[in-house]
């Protein structure tokens, strides 16, 4: 077996043996000498593994939402359809109402020119 380490002087790979383990080799890339060292070289393989992007199935993801502050409101399309649709329906609620108050004026026009005498 052997282990993966980073040098700490110029953060080249440096590959080793498990006999290597707690002992002192040149680093191949800029000749530093580097204590070569199994447990550390799993703590840097965890710190990458961290600090890269991991991938969420949508259930961890719907988790997370749920999980999340109520007082930090995300934006997202479900929010921008919503209020578009909103918006239309009270468009349209309006227009009704217009449209209503201009059929009464008429007929109320009409009613009153046709009973003059």
């Amino acid at each position: 077996m052997s282990f993966t380490m980073e040098c700490p002087f110029c953060r080249a790979r440096i590959e080793a043996e498990d006999e290597m383990n707690g002992k002192t080799a040149p680093c191949p890339q800029c000749g530093e000498e580097v204590f070569l060292d199994a447990a550390d070289a799993q703590k840097q393989a965890l710190a990458r593994l961290e600090s890269q992007p991991r991938r969420i199935s949508f259930s961890e993801a719907a988790r997370a939402k749920d999980s999340a502050p109520a007082e930090m409101p995300g934006v997202t399309m479900f929010w921008a359809f919503d209020f578009v649709l909103k918006i239309t329906l009270a468009a349209l609620v309006v227009d009704g109402i217009l449209g209503l108050i201009i059929v009464a004026v008429v007929f109320m026009f009409k009613a009153a020119t046709r009973s003059r005498y």
